[in-house]
């Protein structure tokens, strides 16, 4: 049975504390009780808008001027109103960076002196890692892996289905969905990792197209591919060089990615 505090004003979070409106009650019951912070698992979020298409329960966030559909039936000329978008013309990217509280540039295209204003950082001082760690019981992400505390468990990813390992599952029953770790699973149990295309073999891909994605491994690449792991990380590196720095359009970047094979 769930105690909800009497002493508060109505329409608040109903845990001790908590001055943040609620959104959030049990499944069957159209009332709010909980903030998303606060929020149990299984709660639904009552205010938000759900999509128009028969028998959908999806939060709607496509629309032309307010969101009407989810993004499996949003419709043609249907644009994201839930998130902005980077203010640079033809760039699609959602905004996660600006100089004040609310982001108008994507990662891609941020200036110097643009910080993140989408996410919240791990709150050590001086850490610049998101957080996905946060108390038992809560959808709170407070500490990185490196700092979390005692007690802490992962909020954001499920992991192994053992209470004392924090790894993400990656092995379960056939047909079902992965539930455990590599070094929990049981014996029968598969692994629901990308493998290689080829049948029977079971290691993770990373040779492809170059602007593809990896299909094969090494022992399986074909000719022609490369190592798609090894040319990310090249676009990644270059790209931070290049951010808050213009770009002369009349230099094309060549690549050759045949060493990489």
């Amino acid at each position: 049975m769930i105690q909800k505090s009497r002493s508060k004003r109505p329409g608040l979070c109903i845990e001790e504390g908590c001055e943040t409106h609620a959104s959030f009650g049990p499944p069957g019951v159209k009332r709010n009780w909980w903030c998303k912070a606060h929020s149990t698992p299984d709660a639904v979020n009552h205010k938000a808008k759900r999509c128009t298409y028969r028998g959908c329960q999806v939060i709607a966030s496509y629309g032309w001027s307010r969101p009407i559909r989810c993004h499996k039936h949003q419709q043609s000329g249907h644009v994201n109103l839930s998130s902005r978008r980077c203010e640079v013309e033809h760039c699609n990217r959602k905004a996660t960076y600006g100089p004040n509280a609310c982001p108008c540039r994507c990662r891609l295209h941020r200036h110097p002196n643009d910080a993140n204003r989408r996410y919240n950082l791990c709150m050590v001082l001086g850490c610049d890692k998101y957080p996905s760690y946060g108390p038992v019981g809560t959808k709170l992400r407070l500490h990185c892996r490196t700092h979390r505390e005692l007690g802490d468990v992962n909020t954001v990813c499920r992991t192994c289905e053992v209470d004392t390992c924090d790894v993400r599952p990656s092995y379960g029953p056939q047909g079902s969905r992965a539930v455990r770790c590599y070094q929990h699973h049981h014996v029968g149990d598969v692994s629901f990792r990308h493998h290689c295309k080829v049948e029977g073999c079971t290691i993770t891909p990373r040779f492809g197209l170059p602007n593809g994605r990896p299909v094969h491994c090494k022992r399986h690449s074909e000719p022609g591919e490369v190592d798609i792991r090894i040319i990310r990380a090249y676009e990644k590196v270059h790209q931070t060089m290049s951010w808050g720095m213009p770009m002369d359009p009349s230099v094309e970047a060549t690549h050759d990615f045949s060493m990489l094979h």
